[in-house]
């Protein structure tokens, strides 16, 4: 994944490509490649297969309020019915990433064991 906040030119990446299209690979392949070769300093071979798609607005931006709005939620579920027998995690409620969901789960999982 790549681009978030900073957009891209609008020529830049086409709206789905893939290796099974038979085309050369694009110059926006070949820049990513080359950023991945820096990051981990060491020579990046050419893909075999590649997919690029371009999703935009992908990653809901939270609206203001929010965090107070989780926190009402979280005080609510502290009584009843649920009395602390309830946690809602995931995308949104403590960060928007995979791994923000991965390490609320195993703070639950924590507080819980």
């Amino acid at each position: 994944m790549t681009g978030g906040p900073y957009p891209l030119s609008p020529n830049a990446l086409p709206a789905k490509l893939s290796s099974a299209d038979n085309e050369v690979t694009p110059p926006f392949m070949r820049s990513l490649l080359d950023q991945l070769q820096i990051q981990l300093g060491r020579r990046v071979p050419d893909p075999v297969c590649w997919r690029i798609r371009k999703n935009e607005a992908c990653i809901p931006t939270l609206l203001p309020d929010h965090l107070k709005r989780m926190e009402k939620m979280n005080a609510i579920l502290q009584n009843e019915p649920w009395a602390g027998r309830l946690e809602v995690i995931g995308a949104g409620v403590g960060g928007v990433s995979v791994p923000d969901c991965i390490e609320a789960g195993r703070q639950v999982g924590k507080q819980w064991g």
